[in-house]
């Protein structure tokens, strides 16, 4: 595998994916409260939060405490923010998930 197509790929990729989903619901960057992503490393996530231009409170960076769990990242991940208090009351979240083999995945869930 070529370590740094498959980080440009997810930089270039899930940026473009979250903004055809985002004009698909007619929503703007400014009005999604959390960006849950899949836990790949820190270092892809730090880039990808960079290239996007959201602020760090907007991208939970957790892989610290998991490692890469693949495809249970995202569960994990909103598990934990629901047990810290962080992800209650009204917000609107981007879940993406991406993975080697070049693939990704995007959706928009309004938590009440």
């Amino acid at each position: 595998m070529n370590g740094p197509e498959i980080v440009s790929f997810t930089l270039n990729s899930v940026k473009a994916g979250i903004d055809r989903l985002l004009e698909a619901t007619g929503l703007a960057w400014d009005q999604v409260d959390l960006f849950l992503m899949h836990q790949a490393n820190r270092f892809l996530l730090e880039n990808l939060r960079l290239k996007m231009g959201v602020d760090p409170e907007r991208l939970t960076i957790d892989v610290e405490q998991t490692g890469n769990t693949v495809n249970a990242s995202i569960p994990l991940l909103i598990s934990r923010l629901i047990e810290r208090g962080q992800l209650s009351g009204p917000k609107t979240s981007v879940l993406a998930g991406f993975g080697v083999g070049y693939s990704w995945a995007m959706s928009l869930v309004k938590w009440l």
